[in-house]
């Protein structure tokens, strides 16, 4: 399961020729400041969140966003290229599922068939890919129910701890 809401937990920088500089939404309007919508850059400016104010306005109907909508078409590349990567690492035969506070929010503007196409960008694993389904989680509790059933579980003896504490 992969679930990217406030944050994904990974990152990456770029070098620039003379320093390193991380890749934010800025990126975008960075190289063609002129597409940010007026109305864009001002729910950027009034948000303490951004990635809310990115979403709504890729996906405002009357004015969308052609800088946020660059941004979320490359959020759900990357999503589906990292969602790719799990499925081969743990080969999740089963599914996988993508959960998190983002990827139900972008689910009207979500290209099933480019995503599945990047999903399935892996040479010669294409095939084997293309056979394992992916879903998005839509309940925002999945998880919390998730964690209560195994601490559940686990509480009854059902399962034993195989977490390690690294310090």
């Amino acid at each position: 399961m992969l679930a990217p809401g406030t944050g994904l937990g990974e990152a990456f920088l770029v070098w620039d020729g003379a320093r390193y500089r991380p890749q934010p939404y800025d990126f975008f309007r960075d190289q063609d400041p002129a597409r940010e919508t007026p109305g864009c850059a001002e729910r950027l400016k009034a948000s303490a969140d951004r990635t809310p104010a990115i979403i709504e306005a890729a996906l405002d109907r009357a004015t969308p966003c052609p800088i946020a909508r660059a941004a979320v078409d490359a959020f759900l590349t990357i999503l589906a290229a990292e969602a790719a990567n799990l499925a081969l690492k743990v080969l999740a035969l089963g599914g996988i599922y993508i959960g998190g506070g983002i990827p139900p929010r972008l689910l009207p503007i979500l290209d099933e068939r480019a995503f599945m196409n990047t999903f399935c960008a892996k040479g010669r694993f294409a095939t084997l890919l293309a056979q394992i389904p992916v879903h998005v989680v839509v309940n925002p509790d999945a998880t919390l129910m998730g964690i209560a059933a195994y601490g559940w579980a686990r509480m009854r003896g059902e399962i034993s701890g195989c977490a390690t504490r690294v310090s």
